[in-house]
C-alpha cells in the first residue's frame, strides 16, 4: 500500500546511536523487524497499539481512524477501536472522529483522539465518556492517554489549529476530570503530545522539542528547545531495569529526532543516524533492552542497548505508532496522506509467526515478509 504523497526513502543508516550504541547491522538477506499482517486495511488509518502486560494474555488493542477527513463524510465511524487474539482483528466500537493512542490497565483499555473524544472499553462494552470540561479555543485533539490505574488516568494534547487550545493536560481520577493548572512557563502555546510515566513522575512530549516531567507532588522540570528544523516530539517511552531508567522521546516531520535521558536526568539528542532519516512517529520499549522504532515512509528501527538495526520497508505508508508486550509487538499506520473515505491502514507484527494469515472484520490478509528470527537483547 503507497500513500499517495509518499516520496523516495533512504534507508542506508550507519552510524551508532548515541544512548551508548554500537553499529547499525546491514539487513543483506531482506529479514524484517516485522511481518505485514493486514493491508490496505479499509476503514482509516491506524495509529497506536497497546498491550496487557499480563503473562499470558492474548489480546491486543489497536485504535485510529480518518485522519484529515472531514467527519461528515464518514458519520459515526471516524475512529475505532479493534482488538487482536490469536490472529484475528476485529472492530469492538467505532467513533464520531479519529482516536489517536490508546493504553489501558486493570481490565480498561482506554482510547483518546480528535474532538476531546475519551473512549472506554470495560466490561466488554464502549463507552463514550464526557470529560465536562470547557475550553474557550474549542475542543482539543487528545493525542495521548497513560493509564497508571483505572482511578489515575492522564490526558494530553492541544490542537492543529493556531487558534486552538494549547498546554492541555487533564487528570481523571475515577469520579471527574479536571484540567490540571499551574503549567510551566515554557509550556504556553506549545501542544502536548504523549505522556508516560517514569516512576511516580510524568514525562510529556512536547512541540518545540520539549519535554516536561511533573513529579507526584506538582513540581515541573523543563527540558529543552530544540530550534532544530521541525522540532516537534510526538511520542515518548521509557523503561526502567536494574541500570536505571531509560526513556525516549521521538519526532520531526521532514526528517527525525530523537532525544534521550541520561543517567543524570538531562535529556540530550539521541543522533541515531548519520545521514537524514524520514520524520519518527512512535517509539516503544519492550523492555529496557529492546527499543522500537517506527517512521514516515514505513521506516522500523531495533536497539536492544549495543547495537541497533534497520530493516527494509515493508510498505510506504506512514508507520505512526508501536506498541506491544512481551510475546508480541505491533507497529501500525497507514495512508495519512489521502484526506478522503478511501484512506486505509496497515498493521505490522513481530511475533504471531504461526498465523500465514490474520483476519481483519471479516476480512483475509495473507502475512508477508521474512521475519528476523533474533535482534538480540531480553525477549527476543
Amino acid at each position: 500500500m503507497n500513500t499517495r504523497a509518499a516520496f523516495g526513502l533512504s534507508v542506508a543508516l550507519t552510524a551508532a546511536l548515541s544512548l551508548g550504541l554500537g553499529g547499525c547491522t546491514s539487513n543483506p538477506d531482506g529479514e524484517d523487524l516485522f511481518r505485514v499482517a493486514a493491508d490496505g486495511v479499509p476503514g482509516g488509518a491506524l495509529l497506536a497499539a497497546w498491550s496487557p502486560a499480563a503473562i499470558g494474555s492474548t489480546r491486543s488493542y489497536l485504535v485510529g481512524g480518518y485522519v484529515g477527513v472531514d467527519p461528515s463524510r464518514v458519520s459515526g465511524r471516524g475512529g475505532r477501536l479493534v482488538e487482536y487474539n490469536r490472529g484475528q482483528f476485529r472492530t469492538l466500537c467505532q467513533t464520531d472522529r479519529a482516536l489517536w493512542w490508546v493504553d489501558g490497565g486493570e481490565g480498561e483499555v482506554w482510547a483518546v483522539g480528535d474532538g476531546g473524544t475519551v473512549l472506554r472499553w470495560v466490561g466488554g462494552r464502549c463507552e463514550t465518556l464526557a470529560t465536562g470540561l470547557r475550553f474557550a479555543e474549542g475542543e482539543p485533539t487528545f493525542w495521548g492517554v497513560r493509564v497508571v490505574t483505572p482511578r489515575d488516568v492522564w490526558l494530553v494534547g492541544g490542537s492543529a489549529q493556531p487558534t486552538g487550545p494549547t498546554g492541555v493536560l487533564v487528570h481523571y481520577d475515577g469520579q471527574r476530570f479536571e484540567r490540571v493548572a499551574g503549567l510551566p512557563e515554557a509550556a504556553a502555546g506549545l501542544n502536548f503530545y504523549k505522556v508516560t510515566t517514569l516512576d511516580d513522575s510524568l514525562v510529556i512530549a512536547a512541540s518545540q522539542g520539549m519535554i516536561f516531567e511533573r513529579s507526584a507532588d506538582g513540581a515541573w522540570r523543563t527540558e529543552g528547545p530544540l530550534r532544530v528544523g521541525d522540532a516537534r516530539l510526538f511520542t515518548v517511552t521509557c523503561a526502567r531495569d536494574l541500570r536505571g531508567p531509560a526513556c525516549l522521546a521521538v519526532g520531526g516531520a521532514a526528517s527525525g529526532l530523537a532525544v534521550r535521558r541520561d543517567l543524570s536526568g538531562r535529556w540530550v539528542r539521541a543522533n541515531m543516524i548519520d545521514e537524514e532519516m524520514p520524520g519518527l512517529n512512535g517509539a516503544f520499549y519492550q523492555d529496557a533492552s529492546n527499543l522500537f522504532v517506527v517512521g514516515n515512509h514505513g521506516a522500523t528501527m531495533h536497539s536492544n542497548g549495543e547495537s541497533r538495526y534497520v530493516s527494509r520497508p515493508l510498505t510506504q505508508a506512514t508507520l505512526h505508532g508501536v506498541g506491544g508486550n512481551g510475546a508480541a509487538v505491533f507497529a501500525v499506520g497507514g495512508e495519512l496522506g489521502v484526506a478522503d473515505p478511501s484512506q486505509r491502514g496497515v498493521v505490522l507484527i513481530r511475533g504471531e509467526n504461526q498465523y500465514p494469515s490474520f483476519g481483519f472484520d471479516g476480512l483475509r490478509y495473507v502475512a508477508r515478509g521474512t521475519l528476523r528470527a533474533s535482534v538480540g537483547g531480553a525477549g527476543q
